[in-house]
């Protein structure tokens, strides 16, 4: 299952993400957003510091976006890859056991 969602705007850089994902050997926790978490099945723990949010990669997207409206270039993304993206998600979603 997954869940995503902004309930409110927070102040900057301000955010509060916790992820989980389980595998035949592995549960992997992002428990804020800089430590992800790692536990065996054997229940063995380790923790890696990880850049867990997208905020360090917005005054690159930021500038990439102004250089290609200054020299009229398409976006790297537009609501055409939007749509493929989330008909990905929904298709996911339509495969889980809790999906469909």
């Amino acid at each position: 299952m997954v869940e995503t969602g902004y309930l409110y705007p927070a102040p900057n850089s301000v955010f509060d993400m916790h992820y989980s994902i389980r595998t035949d050997a592995h549960y992997f926790a992002a428990r804020d957003n800089s430590t992800l978490e790692i536990v065996t099945n054997d229940r063995q723990r380790t923790t890696r510091a990880m850049k867990l949010t997208n905020v360090f990669f917005y005054t690159e997207f930021t500038h990439d976006t102004l250089r290609r409206v200054r020299d009229g270039r398409p976006p790297i993304a537009d609501l055409a890859d939007n749509a493929a993206a989330v008909a990905l998600i929904e298709a996911a979603y339509a495969m889980s056991p809790l999906g469909g």
